[in-house]
């Protein structure tokens, strides 16, 4: 007989292997209790780490146990408990992150140290764009190789400075994994949430309506279907061609017609999605929805919204409090043709009680001033990822004498914000740390949209890839105007939907590089 362990990172190895071994042995209801117990183990050490970034770290390390609970769990008949072990892990990664205790304290840890770290990457970061701007015979290609590599340092340096000031949550209501009942509940009459586990051989789908839990496992290799989801995004970017429908209808055979011939989809309007792993970069809206009739997409049958977590649809959707409409910013550092325009044209429909900062005076200062005060803030301006330190993806706005015009994910989430919809028309917004990366994502969707959700926004419309200047002008100009004064996220969604139909009916945009990527 095994001795018991008292490494805890042991003994769920130990659990996990049993596990397996029993269900190869055809004892499903011996694995599924040994798995439990891995999980158990797993998650009381995760609740005793201090620091985030281990926290994170340590349980993405251990998915595969969880995504082999769901499918044992699925094979056994018990749909409700694999329901609720998928988004056992979801739900704590998300909670993590809305946790009221979790903030970084504001004016905390050491004022000169943060100084330090601050100046050293401004400084690297001077003195690489001026390297890498000269003519490329004056380069000196020693000179940014030494700049890059202290510039990276440099960079973890501050995120481990930033880490370690973040405080333990307090507790949350939301602490355990939600039931399939206290999701079913919070669904209308015409809604439906489709949930994604992805597993090494498989697709594991949960369908839910009001009253309704159904579940689908359809087969296919993980880097199988990796592989399909950067065809499709690398086809989508050529214009020219409609080659991108091939990946797209095979994509739709594992991950759309299986809820779509549950006959579940019946009466339903609106959808909402909880993709995982790589999926959270697929553009559904684009898939076809009837089988065979290529032409007709899933945003024309259904208003699309996005979630980390079925959880989420269990916090309060109140009504932002605010009186003044927009705040709308374009900073002339990010050199985008249509962003003054693009920000004067979705200004108006919202009036009174709007404010725009154009150009210059969109400093990064001002909006940390003016946010907390607007319902509704549009960013039309370039994100940008850091894929090795996270929390210093940001969004590019003016400098001034306070701040560098780096709005950093880590300075998102110290935001007081009580707004309805944040719109980050920028390049790239929704994309999470583990994009294509060879680092673990830590949570799925971990950027900027998780960040804004965090500090206070209700909804978030952010893009999956660069987008193009005029396309995007058009599609915000059809979504401001139809956006009602209270509007709550469902009408929000509703409302992105119609300016999506919108540019694919039209002769000019119809393609769907130009509407597709904003979700």
């Amino acid at each position: 007989m095994l001795a018991r362990s008292p490494d805890p990172e042991l003994e769920w190895r130990v659990h996990h292997g049993k596990g397996l071994a029993l269900a190869d042995g055809g004892d499903k209801a011996g694995a599924i209790s040994e798995l439990e117990s891995a999980v158990a183990l797993i998650e009381g050490v995760r609740d005793r780490l201090h620091e985030k970034r281990f926290k994170s770290g340590y349980v993405q390390d251990k998915y595969q146990v969880y995504v082999d609970l769901v499918r044992l769990q699925l094979e056994t008949g018990r749909e409700p408990q694999a329901f609720s072990t998928a988004e056992r892990l979801r739900s704590r990664s998300y909670l993590d992150m809305v946790e009221a205790g979790s903030v970084l304290p504001v004016g905390g840890g050491d004022q000169t140290l943060e100084f330090v770290l601050k100046e050293r990457i401004r400084v690297l970061r001077q003195a690489l764009a001026e390297e890498s701007n000269r003519s490329r015979p004056e380069q000196r290609q020693a000179a940014i190789s030494v700049f890059s590599q202290e510039l990276l340092a440099a960079e973890q340096d501050y995120q481990a400075y930033l880490d370690d000031l973040r405080r333990p949550g307090e507790s949350s209501e939301l602490q355990q994994a939600p039931t399939y009942d206290q999701v079913g509940a919070s669904l209308a009459a015409d809604e439906a949430l489709v949930e994604y586990v992805v597993g090494s051989e498989s697709v594991m789908l949960f369908v839910l309506t009001r009253h309704s839990l159904a579940t689908e496992t359809v087969a296919i290799r993980r880097q199988d279907l990796e592989n399909k989801v950067e065809l499709l995004r690398a086809l989508i970017r050529r214009q020219d061609n409609a080659h991108w429908r091939t990946p797209a209808a095979s994509l739709a055979q594992f991950l759309v017609d299986p809820f779509m011939a549950s006959g579940q989809m019946d009466n339903i309007h609106h959808l909402y999605l909880v993709p995982h792993g790589k999926l959270n970069y697929l553009p559904f809206a684009l898939l076809p929805s009837h089988g065979d009739q290529d032409d007709h997409r899933l945003v024309e049958d259904f208003t699309l919204a996005y979630l980390p977590t079925a959880a989420a649809l269990l916090r309060d959707k109140d009504v932002s409090a605010n009186t003044s409409t927009m705040l709308a910013l374009a900073p002339q550092a990010s050199r985008l043709e249509f962003a003054f325009e693009e920000v004067r044209a979705v200004d108006t429909p919202v009036q009174p009680g709007s404010q725009a900062l154009l150009g210059k005076t969109a400093t990064e200062s001002s909006f940390k001033q003016l946010a907390p005060q607007y319902r509704l803030l549009h960013l039309a301006t370039h994100g940008y990822f850091n894929k090795l330190n996270p929390l210093l993806s940001g969004l590019q706005l003016e400098a001034d004498a306070d701040n560098d015009g780096r709005l950093e994910l880590h300075e998102i989430l110290g935001l007081r914000l009580d707004a309805d919809l944040v719109t980050l028309s920028a390049c790239q917004t929704g994309l999470g740390s583990g994009y294509f990366a060879e680092l673990p994502a830590g949570d799925d969707f971990v950027g900027l949209t998780r960040a804004f959700l965090y500090a206070g926004s209700t909804s978030v419309l952010a893009t999956l890839w660069e987008v193009d200047d005029a396309s995007t002008l058009a599609l915000m100009k059809s979504f401001y105007g139809g956006l009602r004064q209270a509007a709550g996220t469902e009408d929000m969604a509703n409302d992105l939907s119609l300016a999506q139909r919108a540019l694919l009916s039209s002769k000019d945009y119809n393609h769907p590089y130009f509407w597709a990527p904003f979700v």
